[in-house]
């Protein structure tokens, strides 16, 4: 969530320093950001959900714990 986090703190800081941001501007800034959350998160899940048992292993999931974590909608956390 950190790599997430950066680029919108520094796009907002980069756009706030030309002065204040319409609040419509702000809106579209923050629905861009839970945008792309939302597509690390699905990224992630998928991923997480071709994983096979040792490398499952390797993290300390089980299957069924993964499976449980993959079958999450993108937007929850």
């Amino acid at each position: 969530m950190a790599t997430l986090t950066s680029p919108y703190l520094a796009a907002r800081a980069e756009l706030g320093a030309l002065g204040p941001l319409p609040v419509a501007a702000q809106v579209a800034l923050r629905v861009a950001y839970e945008i792309s959350l939302w597509s690390h998160h699905a990224r992630s899940r998928r991923a997480l959900r071709a994983l096979d048992a040792r490398l499952l292993d390797d993290i300390g999931m089980t299957r069924a714990q993964a499976e449980r974590q993959a079958c999450k909608w993108a937007w929850w956390p």
